[in-house]
């Protein structure tokens, strides 16, 4: 199994990866951080046989940093299991250019992950679901191709054509693209496939390739979409996302064709998922399904009490770099992040409450800092609000560096707090109900119009059943 590792050493044996390799399936993820000198190892490879796909063409593809991804809605992201947690992963939504923000593609972070939970039951990789929350929505150009998550269980049939895309090697082995590349191949039935698999092929996987091979997904493309593409009355297209890639026996081999979770099979876990515990905002929660969502539906996120400002700018090899800031009393992370884009500088806005006190903790996987080189090092900051910066960093440590800050009754930054006056206290206390009965009252909507989504539902429901009896 070609697997990806975040901090495998370089003198790994060779002979070991091998013998993994020929034990099970592969899975197609991908990684690049300087432990395994990024592309010159064959860990992680991209879609075969395809072509470099036009800016444009598929605007909802997520670059993940060694996996793919599909945005199903503004603020919802559907990749594979087997890719792990990406709970504050840097990610890069309408991605066509490796490793950039060019084109139009715009970087988000997964605030909340969860995988089906049948993931593994049945099978080594059997529901390879997962999902991400995005922290902000992402509003992308529909006007050229639609993406609609598939629901039918008759979805593909045998031979239909799909279109599978990633940002992962031209060959088993082979060298890494810059851009987006696409490839089309037909779907095999899963009795033809279960012959090709010894039976590992269950009725939540589909196939798709060609009996020679030579056409294929491959490592680094794992949780990317695989669509089938209808051409409409205007001209423009839709994309019935039907699978994720999911594994398969090497790349483009004869014979073995790829292996893909079926989305249709997942419809309860996306649905479930991202409605009731992620609250998305994604049109198929709303009661109205047919309405899209616009982006003066979304409210902006404000701070109750204090922003404070964070900027971390990474070295060469950001995978290795994660942070977080956590409330030093009660030990609860505020915000936790990690990048992916390289030489890149990040700001985030993270909330924070008045006469705390919090620990910033910065970690480097490789034990080198933010410092690529020694003279090639990134930084950090962080200050509130029109202030100057309170804490910084160089860059230049190995493999942990933490801070402590505290933020007093004024909403400053200081090292330590004094006791607050009686009024102070009075004061504080009234804000903090008055943001509590805000809260409360945002909370009882949301559960408002959660119920009447549900009774929506079941009226539906008890309707069809009326019509079918």
């Amino acid at each position: 199994m070609k697997y990806s590792f975040s901090s495998i050493a370089v003198t790994l044996v060779v002979s070991t990866l091998i013998s993994v390799v020929q034990a099970a399936p592969s899975l197609r993820i991908a990684d690049g951080d300087k432990s395994i000198q990024g592309d010159s190892v064959a860990l992680g490879l991209r879609i075969v046989g395809g072509d470099q796909s036009a800016q444009g063409d598929f605007p909802y593809f997520v670059e993940m940093g060694g996996c793919g991804g599909t945005l199903i809605a503004p603020d919802t992201v559907l990749f594979a299991a087997h890719c792990d947690d990406y709970t504050g992963r840097q990610v890069i939504v309408g991605a066509y250019e490796k490793k950039t923000v060019d084109h139009g593609a715009v970087i988000r972070y997964c605030d909340e992950w969860a995988k089906h939970s049948d993931y593994g039951i049945g099978g080594q990789v059997n529901n390879d679901f997962a999902l991400c929350k995005l922290d902000e929505p992402v509003f992308v150009d529909e006007s050229h191709v639609k993406l609609v998550w598939n629901e039918d269980s008759t979805v593909p049939a045998t031979d239909d054509d799909l279109i599978v895309m990633g940002m992962g090697r031209l060959a088993e082995g082979g060298n890494t693209p810059n851009f987006l590349h696409d490839v089309t191949v037909p779907v095999v039935s899963n009795e033809d496939c279960n012959s090709m698999y010894s039976n590992q092929i269950t009725g939540q996987m589909l196939c798709a390739g060609f009996p020679e091979g030579k056409k294929d997904s491959c490592q680094g493309d794992s949780g990317g979409p695989i669509v089938k593409r209808e051409l409409q009355d205007d001209g423009t297209f839709v994309d019935f996302h039907v699978g994720v890639v999911s594994f398969g026996d090497g790349c483009a081999r004869e014979n073995k064709p790829g292996v893909y979770a079926r989305t249709s099979a997942a419809s309860l876990f996306i649905r479930e998922t991202a409605c009731n515990e992620f609250n998305s905002i994604a049109s198929f929660c709303d009661e109205d399904s047919s309405k899209p969502i616009q982006i003066t539906d979304v409210v902006p996120v404000s701070c109750d009490e204090v922003e404070l400002d964070v900027s971390v700018t990474t070295d060469a090899y950001p995978s290795e770099t994660r942070w977080l800031i956590y409330d030093k009393k009660t030990k609860i992370n505020i915000m936790e992040r990690q990048y992916y884009l390289p030489k890149h500088q990040n700001d985030h806005t993270v909330c924070v409450k008045k006469h705390r006190c919090y620990i910033f903790d910065i970690t480097d996987s490789y034990g080198d800092g933010l410092c690529y080189q020694p003279d090639e090092c990134g930084s950090y900051l962080l200050r509130t609000l029109g202030e100057d910066p309170f804490v910084t960093g160089d860059g230049d440590f190995e493999t942990e560096e933490t801070a402590k800050f505290c933020v007093d009754f004024h909403g400053k930054m200081v090292n330590r707090l004094t006791k607050l006056t009686p009024k102070q206290k009075r004061k504080l206390k009234k804000q903090r109900r008055a943001i509590s009965k805000r809260a409360k009252k945002a909370a009882l909507k949301a559960a408002r119009k959660q119920a009447r989504k549900q009774a929506t539902k079941n009226e539906k429901e008890d309707a069809n059943n009326d019509i079918s009896e």
